[in-house]
């Protein structure tokens, strides 16, 4: 198999858009689990009425794609979904939903509406990662200086830790984003409102070529 590699070089408008939509897609998640906290009763659907909403109050926010915004509801409603699951369950920690500081990620959903789960890398490694940090904090001696060598072993033993789950998420992100390009001869991004206004359209040709088959 020949894998070929590229860089690609972004202009600086193009980064600062990028910036811009990332910061965005951040305030709509974190706009939709203060509004869950805040009221009763909210699920999925009264998120996703919460974008449209967000869209009409911040003109930054109406700027991002329709369906970015929606993809952000939905991950604030997917963080919930798996705290009242782990609530039924029994399993702690129940990961009460937090608001983000730092988001690295627009997301978009694909034409056919296809759900990927996300593998909890951090997750299932949480208990090894926990456990490499206490053995480091074991041997850490306050106001010495160097530390021993058992220390810096402890340290580089946890970084490793998480080097690997980092390396787990970026390889599975490659993998998805390869099975995109894969099985799709085109991707491109279209905005919900004129993707309804074609399917409207759509309806009116098979409506009229209906009602001229009648006649």
């Amino acid at each position: 198999m020949i894998v070929l590699e590229f860089k690609a070089r972004v202009k600086p408008a193009q980064a600062t858009a990028i910036d811009d939509a990332i910061r965005t897609a951040q305030f709509v998640r974190n706009k939709a689990l203060r509004y869950w906290m805040d009221s009763q009763d909210v699920g999925k659907y009264d998120l996703s009425k919460l974008c449209k909403a967000l869209a009409e109050e911040f003109p930054f926010a109406k700027k991002l794609n329709s369906m970015a915004r929606q993809a952000s509801a939905e991950r604030a409603w997917s963080s919930i979904s798996r705290f009242y699951d782990n609530c039924k369950k029994g399993i702690k920690p129940v990961g009460f939903p937090r608001f983000k500081k730092h988001s690295r990620s627009v997301e978009y959903k694909t034409s056919d509406g296809s759900v990927v789960e996300a593998p909890q890398f951090y997750r299932k490694s949480e208990r090894r990662l926990n456990k490499a940090n206490r053995e480091k904090s074991r041997k850490y001696r306050k106001g010495a200086k160097p530390q021993s060598g058992n220390y810096h072993r402890a340290r580089n033993r946890y970084a490793r830790k998480h080097l690997r789950v980092s390396r787990q998420r970026n390889e599975w992100a490659k993998s998805i984003a390869y099975c995109v390009i894969q099985s799709n001869d085109l991707v491109a991004y279209v905005d919900a409102k004129r993707r309804a206004e074609g399917r409207l359209e759509c309806e009116r040709v098979s409506t009229q070529s209906a009602s001229s088959q009648v006649d």
